[in-house]
C-alpha cells in the first residue's frame, strides 16, 4: 500500500505541534504525529494506515482526478434551483448595493410568474429532481408580497404533486417582516442582513427612524416560531473596517434573541455600481479573522460556526441543469452574479423549451475546466475558473490552515457540535475520537 498523500490533501501544524491532514475531496480531517508525516507513515500501525487509506488520503492522484471529472461533469443534478427577483425596488438605499445603478423600476408581472410556473412544471416532468430550492429575492421582495405568496402556493402544490421536496429561501431586509408573512409558508429559511446598531443605521438608513430598531423588533416578533425544522433564520453580518470590532457585541445581541439563529459572517464586497463605497478591510485580513477571532466569539456564546472549507464536487448551481434566475423584467441569468442586461433570453422563450437555458452566457465554461483546473490541488476548495470570479484563483472566506487549527482546538475541547463541518479523528497511540 502506498503511503503517499495525494495532491488534494492539505497539511498544517496544530497548536500542539501535531499535523492536521485535510482531505479536500471528502472533507476528512485527521490529526497525526509529526514523526508519522516525516517518516511517510512508515511506523504508523497497519490499522491507522488502513483508516487513512479508507478516508482517501493515499488515493493516487490520477484516480482522484478521474473521480473528480466523473462526478463534476457527468452527475445529473437532483436539485432544481429557481431564483425569482420580484422587484428591483427597495425601501433602503445601501451604499454598497450591487443593484444601485439598475434603475429600480421593474416589478415582476403576472405573465412572468405564470411562465415561471410552466417552466418549473416542465422541469419536474422531464427530470428526476427530488428537491426544488426556491429563492425569493429582490430588491426587497416583500414589496411584492402578494405575488410572492401566489407563486409560492402554486409551486408548493406542484412539488407535492411530483413528490419533490420544496426548500424556500426568502432574502429580505426585514423592515416589512411579520409573523403572518412567515406563517404563509409551510417551511422557510429567512436571510436578513443585520449588524451592530450604529453601523446598520448608517449603511441601511431610513428617514426618521432607526432601521436597526425596526428590524430587531420584527425579529423579536417571530422569535417564538423559529426552529431548525420549519422556520430558520440566518443573520448576515456584512463585515468591513467599520464594524469588525463590534462583532462580539452583535453576537451577544443575537444570543439573547434566539439560540437557533445562525450568523452568516460575510465580507462586504465593493462593486462597480456601489455608491462610492470602499471596504478598507483587506480580504486576506478578513479571512484570517473569520478563521480565528470570529470563531472564538461564536464558540464563546455557544452559537453555530457556519463557516468551513468548501467541498466542491459538483458544478455551482449557475452551471447545473435547468437552474436559473428570473429577473423582474422576465430576462434570465444563471444566478445572482448576472446582471439583467447580460442576457437576452427570457422566461417566456424557455418555459416550454427548457433545454434553451444551456444558451445562457457562462454555461459553456464547464468544457474549459477539464484541462485547466482538475489537476490543481485547490480544485475542491475553489471550484475552478468560473464566470463570476473577479480573480480566477482567489476564492473563499477563510484561511484554511487557521480554520483547521481552530476546528481541531475546539473539537478537542468538546465543541465539535457547534461546527457545521465533519468529525475529527486523532491518529496516534491513544486513537482518540473527538
Amino acid at each position: 500500500m502506498s503511503n503517499t498523500l495525494n495532491r488534494y490533501v492539505f497539511l498544517c501544524q496544530s497548536e500542539d505541534e501535531d499535523v492536521i491532514l485535510y482531505n479536500s475531496l471528502n472533507g476528512a480531517v485527521v490529526l497525526v504525529k509529526t514523526t508519522d508525516v516525516e517518516t511517510h507513515f512508515q511506523y504508523m500501525t497497519p490499522q491507522d494506515k488502513g483508516e487513512l487509506k479508507e478516508l482517501g488520503f493515499f488515493e493516487p492522484n490520477q484516480e482522484c482526478e478521474h473521480i473528480l471529472k466523473q462526478t463534476y461533469l457527468n452527475t445529473l443534478p437532483t436539485e432544481l434551483d429557481i431564483i425569482i427577483e420580484f422587484t428591483q425596488q427597495c425601501n433602503l438605499r445601501c451604499p454598497y448595493c450591487y443593484q444601485s445603478t439598475w434603475g429600480r423600476k421593474n416589478e415582476i408581472s403576472m405573465e412572468t410568474l405564470e411562465c415561471i410556473f410552466v417552466y418549473v412544471q416542465n422541469c419536474l416532468k422531464k427530470n428526476n429532481y427530488n428537491t426544488l430550492r426556491l429563492s425569493l429575492f429582490g430588491g426587497e421582495p416583500l414589496l411584492q408580497k402578494e405575488k410572492v405568496f401566489y407563486i409560492y402556493r402554486k409551486i408548493n402544490a406542484l412539488c407535492k404533486l411530483h413528490n419533490v421536496q420544496l426548500k424556500t429561501v426568502l432574502t429580505t431586509n426585514g423592515l416589512l417582516l411579520t409573523k403572518d408573512i412567515v406563517q404563509e409558508f409551510e417551511e422557510l429559511s429567512l436571510s436578513i442582513t443585520l449588524s451592530n446598531k450604529a453601523d446598520h443605521d448608517a449603511k441601511r438608513h431610513i428617514a426618521n427612524e432607526s432601521s436597526y430598531d425596526r428590524v430587531l423588533t420584527n425579529i423579536k416578533n417571530i422569535a417564538d416560531i423559529l426552529d431548525f425544522e420549519k422556520y430558520k433564520l440566518s443573520l448576515r453580518f456584512n463585515t468591513d473596517h467599520s464594524n469588525i470590532n463590534y462583532f462580539e457585541d452583535f453576537v451577544q445581541t443575537v444570543k439573547l434573541l434566539h439560540p437557533n439563529i445562525v450568523i452568516d459572517v460575510a465580507y462586504l464586497e465593493e462593486f462597480e455600481s456601489s455608491q462610492n463605497y470602499v471596504n478598507l478591510l483587506p480580504l486576506h485580513d478578513f479571512r484570517r479573522w473569520n478563521s480565528t477571532t470570529a470563531i472564538d466569539i461564536l464558540i464563546k456564546y455557544g452559537l453555530i460556526v457556519d463557516v468551513a472549507p468548501k467541498l466542491i464536487r459538483f458544478p455551482c448551481h449557475g452551471y447545473a441543469g435547468q437552474n436559473i434566475k428570473i429577473f423582474s423584467n422576465g430576462r434570465l441569468g444563471c444566478c445572482d452574479a448576472f446582471e439583467p442586461h447580460k442576457s437576452r433570453l427570457t422566461i417566456r422563450e424557455v418555459c416550454d423549451s427548457i433545454e434553451l437555458v444551456k444558451e445562457l452566457p457562462g454555461r459553456s465554461g464547464l468544457a474549459d475546466l477539464q484541462n485547466k483546473c482538475f489537476k490543481c490541488k485547490d480544485f475542491c476548495l475553489c471550484g475552478g475558473q468560473i464566470f463570476c470570479k473577479k480573480k480566477p484563483c482567489d476564492y473563499g472566506l477563510i484561511n484554511l490552515s487557521d480554520f483547521l487549527k481552530s476546528y481541531v482546538k475546539y473539537s478537542s475541547q468538546g465543541y465539535a457540535d457547534l461546527f457545521s463541518f465533519t468529525k475529527t479523528t486523532k491518529k496516534g497511540d491513544d486513537d482518540e475520537n473527538y
